[in-house]
């Protein structure tokens, strides 16, 4: 099983950049979401951050979010996660949008447009 990436990185006016990576690793056989944590998290101004297993609660809520509805709309799969972003630009509606993206990636899920636009 591969890892496969998502990612949401774009700006809007009213909110500045929003960015997130999710990385997951996807076992179609069986189901579950294993929040795989162990980053150094935050280490300085402007870098990125792999999160840790303790804290970053609420990117974890938006990446369990964005992988159910993932799994909800392309089918069961088990999912390994990773989550990166910044301090700065990442909240739980990016965190969640890229695991929608890596999760339908990994499965080899194509989304239709009005899938896509509901979750970016």
């Amino acid at each position: 099983m591969d890892e496969v990436i998502g990612r949401i990185a774009k700006y809007s006016n009213d909110r500045g950049m929003d960015y997130a990576e999710v990385a997951v690793t996807v076992d179609a056989r069986a189901s579950g979401i294993d929040l795989c944590c162990a980053g150094e998290g935050w280490q300085g101004q402007g870098g990125r951050e792999d999160a840790s297993a303790v804290g970053y609660d609420l990117w974890k809520k938006g990446a369990v979010a964005g992988i159910e509805h993932a799994l909800r709309v392309a089918g069961r799969a088990h999912c390994h996660v990773r989550i990166s972003g910044m301090s700065s630009d990442t909240n739980p509606a990016c965190v969640a949008a890229a695991a929608v993206d890596a999760v339908w990636r990994a499965l080899g899920y194509v989304p239709t447009q009005a899938e896509r636009d509901r979750v970016t």
